[in-house]
C-alpha cells in the first residue's frame, strides 16, 4: 500500500489524527491523557505550531494544527514518537503503540475551519460518551467556550469568527457547535487530502509543482479539480498536439487515460508528448 500523500508548506492548516496500534486504547486514563498534553505543548513550542482544536479520545486523538513553518511531518514524528516511548516506559513494555503514520488533511482556512473545528469536538457526542461536548473535558470545546485552559491551544481565530463589538463570541460559538451533529463535512474531501474550494486546490496545485515537489503529490490533487476530457478537446478530433500536451502536462491526466479517450494506443501519446519535451 503506497504511503499517504504529505503536503506541506508555510501556514497550512491540517486535521491531524493518529490511532492507536490495532485501535487498541492509548488515551484512556487520565494518566495518558496528560502524558500527550505534556508531550504535545512541547512539540507546539519547539515546531512553532498553532493548536486551533483538539479531542482525546480513548484510542486516537484528532488535532486542527497551523504550522507557520510547514514542518509538520518532523513535527508529528517528535510528537507521536517521544509520547510512544513514554507510554511504553511506563508499562514497561516495548511494540508500536500507534497504528502506522498519522492521517493529515489540508483545511482551507477560509472556508473549511470551523467545519473542522467544530467536527473535532462533536466527536465523543457522536461517539456516544457524552450527551454535550461540554461534559468532555479531554478537547478544546470547554477552552473556547471559556471554561477552561490549555496552554497550547489557540482560541483567537475560532472566536474571531463569532465576535462583534463588545461580544466575545463564545456563546455564538457553543451555539455553532450544537448546530452541527448533522453536518457531513467529508463529502468535500479531495483525494483523501484536501478539504476546499476548488480555486483553493488549483492554488495548492501549482504552488506544489512549482515547489518542484514530487509530481504523484501535485497531479493527485490535479486530478480532483481537472476538467474533463471532453472539454479539453473540445468537438476537434483528433485534437492537437498542444490540446494533448495541456490534459496531461496542466490537468494531470495519465497518458493511458488520454489514449484511451481517444481511441488510440499510450505508445503514440507518450512519443507525442516526448518529441515536444526536446524541443
Amino acid at each position: 500500500m503506497p504511503r499517504p500523500l504529505r503536503i506541506e508548506y508555510p501556514d497550512a492548516v491540517y486535521h491531524i489524527t493518529s490511532r492507536g496500534n490495532a485501535k487498541a486504547p492509548i488515551l484512556d486514563s487520565t494518566h495518558d491523557r496528560r502524558l500527550f498534553f505534556s508531550t504535545f505543548q512541547a512539540t507546539v513550542g519547539e515546531f512553532t505550531w498553532i493548536c486551533h482544536a483538539f479531542v482525546l479520545m480513548n484510542n486516537h486523538y484528532h488535532l486542527l494544527l497551523e504550522t507557520p513553518v510547514g514542518n509538520l511531518a518532523a513535527g508529528m514524528q517528535q510528537l507521536n514518537g517521544r509520547f510512544a516511548q513514554l507510554y511504553n516506559q511506563r508499562r514497561d513494555r516495548t511494540g508500536h503503540v500507534f497504528q502506522g503514520r498519522f492521517k493529515s488533511i489540508v483545511v482551507e482556512k477560509d472556508s473549511y475551519f470551523l467545519a473542522v473545528a467544530r467536527y473535532i469536538v462533536l466527536n465523543p457526542v457522536r461517539a456516544g460518551l457524552v450527551s454535550d461536548p461540554g461534559f468532555w473535558r479531554w478537547s478544546s470545546y470547554q477552552a473556547t467556550g471559556g471554561n477552561a485552559k490549555y496552554p497550547f491551544l489557540s482560541t483567537a481565530q475560532t472566536l474571531a469568527y463569532f465576535a462583534n463589538g463588545e461580544d466575545d463570541g463564545r456563546e455564538q460559538y457553543r451555539q455553532f457547535v450544537m448546530d452541527g451533529l448533522e453536518d457531513n463535512i467529508w463529502n468535500d474531501l479531495r483525494g483523501g487530502f484536501l478539504l476546499s474550494t476548488d480555486s483553493y486546490a488549483q492554488m495548492v496545485a501549482e504552488r506544489l509543482r512549482s515547489d518542484g515537489a514530487p509530481p504523484e503529490l501535485w497531479r493527485a490533487l490535479q486530478a480532483t479539480i481537472r476538467r474533463p476530457l471532453s472539454d479539453l478537446f473540445g468537438d476537434t478530433l483528433p485534437p492537437d498536439d498542444q490540446a494533448v500536451l495541456s490534459a496531461y502536462h496542466d490537468h494531470g491526466y495519465k497518458q493511458s487515460e488520454i489514449a484511451d479517450f481517444l481511441g488510440t494506443n499510450q505508445t503514440k501519446i507518450s512519443r507525442l508528448i516526448r518529441s515536444y519535451s526536446r524541443t
